[in-house]
């Protein structure tokens, strides 16, 4: 599967629908928004999800006594869904 990014740009309804019609098989198209850091985009063959992908500021110290900085992402659900 090709995967295609794009961005940082404004994702407005218009930028969804346009994303959507140019949509191929064996192609995975990421749109990333310009506004919300992390916020992204992801447009299939046959769906469309959003996902959000965040990295918290600052130390978070491990039991061990070492710094880290932990990052997480979720998914927030299939866009087509009504």
């Amino acid at each position: 599967m090709n995967v295609v990014s794009e961005g940082p740009t404004k994702v407005t309804k218009a930028t969804i629908d346009a994303a959507w019609r140019r949509r191929k098989p064996d192609h995975r198209l990421i749109v990333r928004d310009k506004d919300c850091r992390g916020l992204a985009l992801i447009v299939n063959p046959t769906t469309m999800t959003w996902s959000y992908a965040y990295r918290p500021r600052g130390p978070i110290l491990a039991q061990d006594g070492a710094c880290r900085t932990d990052g997480d992402a979720g998914q927030c659900g299939d866009a087509l869904a009504r």
